[in-house]
């Protein structure tokens, strides 16, 4: 999965944060998790990438050139 993915484990929270409202109907709830968490968790992803550049440098960026870090990059799967 970290061949294609670099935070799984957050794409899963984002898919969970949208689809269980919907299951519900709870727009409400799927509006305040949008607006409210969403914007935590983008901070936190990039806290996290800064920090992992900064411990790895160099190898890490290619990481990150290769992985997407939520939802993995189009070139990941049309590789040799």
């Amino acid at each position: 999965m970290y061949r294609y993915v670099r935070h799984p484990i957050y794409s899963a929270v984002v898919l969970e944060l949208i689809s269980v409202p919907l299951v519900g109907n709870a727009y409400m709830t799927l509006a305040v998790a949008l607006l409210v968490y969403m914007p935590m968790l983008a901070w936190r992803l990039r806290r996290e990438e800064e920090a992992m550049v900064e411990k790895f440098g160099g190898q890490y960026r290619q990481y990150q050139e290769r992985a997407g870090a939520l939802w993995p990059k189009w070139s990941a799967w049309h590789r040799n």
